[in-house]
């Protein structure tokens, strides 16, 4: 008689547990097969702690979720989540995501997002998105590791580094580092550094072959081909820098050492840079080849009709045959005086020295005096 007591007494209190239970929408565990069929059934104002299944639905998601196809949260999750193909959450998710095609989040995200394809995020990230391709169509607190494309369609704080290209849209206060280009289209409080960097106003550095800053530049910009909308160079450092107000001389020089040569110059208000081909005389005295770079300063003496013009430049003579092959390098320094004979044209005469070697021998070295002459003719703006 006692032990039925007993055992009535504990049906009771499991009956008053999952009575409890029910009210309270807890499911401690959910075995899913596919959506519908899963013991319990979907819910849709249950707190679930584990879900195992080859497609389950749950609502709210606190604990641990395993899916070997699809898992689909109805509402937020806080914990972990491991899905054979793809990870859908609909509300805000807490915690680490591992799927092989995507995780998709529709509200903000917070945590670790790894995939081996895509993570996609339809409002605000804070954490670590990884995988081949990331999106975050909010802002971005964290970093964007990626292999092919990082996209931050608002602002980005923190890291974007792609093999390929990385994207912030509204400004960033970053470091974008990508093998082929980075862009934000806002300001960027930061570092660029890819073989191309685009952005609007820049307050940090860009580094790369070509850069291009859209607005004012507050920084530093380092590579072969520099632009920026401001009208000073002295934040650039490279072969060509260019701006707005950039123009451009196309010019022709003959001289003690260069029988005959031609350039490109390309002229901002205090500097210029200048790359051409000329037929120098090595130190044999034999006609050569030679590709020029020079970097160059513009004083206005005149009413911008006589500038004087000192410049450094380096230039790499090289001379082949069947049997011969020398190679030669002149390091030099010039000062040019250069008047503007009416708007497109000009005249200038040069004074320098330089100081020629073999790259194959290059202590010894031997001296020489410059002297040249030639025409400028600027190009109209048109040509821009």
């Amino acid at each position: 008689m006692f032990l039925m007591k007993k055992i009535f007494l504990l049906l009771l209190a499991a009956f008053f547990s999952l009575a409890t239970l029910a009210q309270s929408h807890w499911q401690p565990a959910q075995l899913s097969l596919w959506n519908p069929i899963a013991i319990p059934r979907y819910d849709s104002l249950a707190t679930t702690n584990l879900a195992v299944g080859i497609g389950y639905k749950v609502h709210t998601l606190q604990g641990v979720g395993g899916a070997a196809i699809l898992s689909r949260h109805m509402g937020d999750v806080d914990g972990v989540v491991v899905s054979g193909v793809a990870s859908l959450t609909k509300g805000k998710f807490h915690g680490i995501a591992f799927s092989l095609l995507g995780n998709v989040v529709r509200d903000s995200a917070s945590g670790f997002l790894l995939s081996g394809v895509f993570n996609m995020n339809l409002s605000r990230m804070y954490g670590v998105q990884l995988a081949p391709m990331n999106f975050s169509i909010g802002d971005v607190r964290g970093a964007q590791l990626t292999a092919v494309c990082n996209v931050g369609a608002g602002e980005v704080h923190g890291v974007q580094l792609s093999g390929t290209m990385n994207i912030a849209n509204r400004g960033a206060r970053a470091a974008q580092v990508a093998s082929f280009a980075n862009m934000c289209f806002d300001t960027i409080k930061g570092a660029q550094l890819a073989v191309a960097n685009y952005s609007g106003d820049l307050y940090g550095a860009q580094i790369g072959l070509a850069n291009m800053c859209n607005g004012s530049l507050n920084g530093v910009q380092v590579g072969l081909i520099n632009y920026s909308e401001d009208t000073t160079s002295f934040h650039k450092l490279g072969l060509v820098n260019l701006n707005p107000r950039s123009r451009y001389d196309v010019i022709a020089v003959g001289g003690n050492m260069i029988n005959f040569g031609v350039g490109f110059r390309f002229c901002n208000k205090y500097t210029y840079t200048m790359l051409g081909v000329d037929l120098p005389t090595d130190r044999s005295g034999n006609i050569t080849a030679a590709l020029l770079y020079r970097f160059g300063a513009r004083v206005n003496l005149f009413h911008n009709r006589l500038y004087l013009n000192p410049d450094i430049g380096y230039m790499h003579m090289f001379q082949g045959g069947d049997e011969v092959d020398v190679r030669e390098f002149s390091l030099q320094t010039r000062v040019s005086l250069e008047y503007k004979i009416g708007k497109w044209l000009g005249v200038f005469a040069t004074g320098g020295y330089a100081w020629t070697s073999e790259y194959k021998r290059p202590i010894s070295y031997s001296g020489k005096v410059l002297l040249e002459g030639g025409v400028s003719f600027r190009l109209p703006k048109e040509f821009k």
